[in-house]
Formats: C-alpha cells, structure tokens, sequence
C-alpha cells in the first residue's frame, strides 16, 4: 500500500475515506475501515490500480490538500493551542483556601516569550510556551505545582508587571513548586518545556490564607521566619527584633570584645541553645563573590564579628550547620530542600575582611550559586593578634535572605 503522508507524519496501514458526494471507489458498503486484512488488502490493490492509471486517483500531498479525481481541497492544519500568547491566555481563578488545577499542553505551541531560567543565554532558539492568566481576588500565600509525566522538562515562570517579563522562574524535571506572596490582581503563570520534552501537564494554583509563621511574607508582616517564636530576629507578630549593635555594624564589632580562638581550637557562635539571626539587622558590606547591589539587587541584612587569633595558622569558618555540625537545610547538601525551608534555611554568604569598611580589603569569600542551600565555608591564612571581620550575610534583601545561624571557627597551625 502506498505511502499516505499528512503533515508530515507517515500514515501506512490507515485507510482514509473521503466521501466527497461520491463513495471512494473500492470501498464497499458495510465493510468497516478496520475490518479484516483480507478486505483491506483488496481496497489496496484497488486503489494502486486507478492511481497508476489516473483515473479517479487519490492522495494527500505534502502541502496537506487532498485530490479526489479532479478535484482538490485543502485540510486545516494543526493549529497552537489557544493559550499560547499573552493576548490569548487562559484564565485561572483563584479560590482562597483552596487549590485549582488545569491540564494543559505544549504540542505545537511556539516559542514567544522569553524565560531566563529555560532559554539558552542567547536567546536564539527559545522554547516553546503556553500562557495562563491568574486572578487573584484577595491577597494569599501562594503555591504554584507544575507537573508532568517522567519524560518532562520545562520551566515556570511567574509574571505581575508584565506578561512578557519574569519575576520569578524555575526550572521543571517532571515536576516543580514555585513559592511566593500573591496580592489581589492579575498574574501570568507562563509554562514552557524543551524540544525534547514531552507535552502534556497538569497546572495547580493552591492559594492559602495568610498567616504569622506560614513561611510567606505577606503585607502586614515585617518578616516572617516560618515559626512564631520570639528571640531569633521575628518575633511571635512577625515584626522585626532590633539586632545588638555589636554584632549589626562595623562600629559595634570593632568596638565590643573580640573572639579569640587558638590554634587547634574550634568555637560554635554564640555558643548557646538558640542560634543568633540577621533577620532584622541592616547592612554592613557585601562581598566580592557575591551579586552586586542596584537597581534589583537590594543588600542583604548581615552580622558582623569581629575573629583574633592567637597563633599564626589557618582559619576554616562555616556557616549553615547547627551545633552538631548537620547541614541546616538537611543532611545531604547535593539534595534541594523543600518549602516550608527548616529553621536556619536560607541563602546565605559569608565574607571575611581585615577591615570592617573596606572591600578592598577582603581575605575569603563564599555564595554558592548553584546550590543555594549548601553551606557557605572560607578558608585563609591568618596572623597572630589580627583582627578578622567576619560578614554573616544572605544573598537578597528579601524573606529567604536572612535567617538563623551557626558559625563554626576552626583554627589549624
């Protein structure tokens, strides 16, 4: 039987009737399309008869129109889905209190908005995206589920400004959770996927009142560290804790007692049952290896201790376990955490100088990038009776900016 192409797509083995105000020759009444290979095989020989002698003959061409004798039409081509611009998006409406989930699918979806998180960097071959429209009625603490089938690999990414412009994004394999404060007005969820990927998922809005310690920072907050218990920088209102002076400026720091550590010796600050926190603090320094303040990237509330060794050595200093030296984010660091983050979960930096004001004057600095969670660790050479100040700091001004910590100072010879 001959080759049968539509769009592209091979279709040996399938018998296409077009009843066009005649019956096909060689299809006899009541015989079904998938009746017995018998039947099927004489319809073959049929047809290959009157197409090799033209008369009557039939087939589709690859531009998609069908000839039928002499006379032709054309088939509508497959089409996008109808969500597949901004101008087009389809609408979610948001239920507090409780979760709203669409399917959906990137099969023919073209590519019309960038995401910085899925495209490549230079913006020359995007990938395919479909756009949803979310209307939140009143402010909630919001989660966003992107699910696929193993075969998944996308991105979401969400928009408020502009539906052409990321706010937030992260990437999908099968699966992914995006987290974040919803204010009443209209949003733009915008799900892309690979060439590879597969392309049918499922989108679930879940949209939760707002309350102290839920983890979101919502508007009548001034923070909100997951829990409501007071001491750690938020207290059990969510409101800020002013930070000791000697620990929230290079004045405080180089004005209070310092640490003194010696060789062989490893200290746990402060030392005691509850961790010390820079939520509520203000902003001291940012370090070399760490992303830039401007007109985005707010610096980050930070400590600031001021370390004097009593030997020449080597100083490790960690930041990012507790007492027991566990990962604060869980015990395998190469493991993504998940939202609600454990107390003392947040991306964190670590900087050290030998003058508090000047970043000139840096001796180690560390800001994971690709993995966030991770532990932050310096390690330099120091000199006896040197005072070192050391920067606790997070990577944004912003609720997973700031947080409860341990440091860990560790001198070897």
């Amino acid at each position: 039987m001959k080759n049968w192409t539509r769009w592209g797509k091979d279709l040996s083995g399938v018998t296409l009737l077009v009843l066009a105000g005649l019956m096909a020759p060689g299809c006899t009444a009541g015989v079904a399309v998938d009746d017995e290979e018998s039947a099927e095989a004489d319809h073959d020989d049929d047809i290959d008869d009157e197409i090799a002698d033209d008369t009557d003959g039939r087939f589709v061409s690859s531009d998609g129109s069908i000839e039928l004798g002499n006379e032709a039409f054309e088939l509508d081509p497959p089409s996008a889905p109808a969500n597949d611009t901004c101008e087009s998006a389809a609408n979610v409406a948001s239920i507090v209190g409780e979760s709203v989930t669409v399917t959906g699918t990137l099969l023919l979806a073209t590519d019309d908005y960038d995401t910085w998180c899925l495209d490549p960097s230079t913006f020359e071959t995007g990938y395919r995206d479909v756009v949803y429209q979310l209307d939140i009625e009143s402010e909630c603490s919001g989660i966003l589920t992107l699910s696929g089938d193993a075969a998944f690999t996308g991105a979401l990414s969400l928009r408020s400004e502009a539906c052409t412009t990321d706010d937030v994004c992260t990437n999908a394999i099968e699966s992914t959770e995006l987290y974040t404060t919803l204010h009443a007005g209209t949003y733009w969820a915008v799900v892309s996927a690979t060439d590879t990927s597969s392309d049918d998922f499922s989108l679930t809005l879940q949209c939760m009142a707002p309350s102290c310690g839920d983890g979101f920072l919502n508007s009548t907050e001034d923070c909100d560290d997951g829990n409501t218990v007071s001491g750690d920088g938020c207290n059990d209102s969510c409101e800020f804790e002013a930070a000791a002076d000697a620990l929230d400026t290079c004045s405080g720091a180089a004005g209070g007692t310092p640490i003194e550590i010696g060789s062989g010796q490893i200290l746990h600050l402060p030392g005691n049952a509850a961790m010390a926190s820079t939520v509520g603090a203000t902003d001291s320094g940012t370090g070399t290896c760490m992303l830039q303040p401007d007109d985005i990237i707010v610096a980050a509330p930070d400590h600031v201790r001021r370390v004097r060794p009593t030997a020449d050595g080597t100083m490790k200093i960690t930041i990012g376990l507790d007492y027991d030296d566990v990962p604060l984010c869980g015990e395998d660091p190469n493991l993504e955490p998940s939202f609600p983050y454990a107390s003392g979960c947040y991306d964190r930096a670590l900087h050290v100088r030998t003058g508090c004001e000047s970043v000139a004057t840096e001796v180690g600095c560390s800001d994971s990038w690709e993995r966030w969670w991770a532990p932050e660790e310096v390690t330099f050479a120091v000199t006896a009776n040197t005072d070192y100040y050391v920067f606790v700091d997070g990577y944004h001004d912003d609720e997973y900016g700031a947080g409860p910590y341990v440091m860990r100072i560790e001198m070897s010879p």
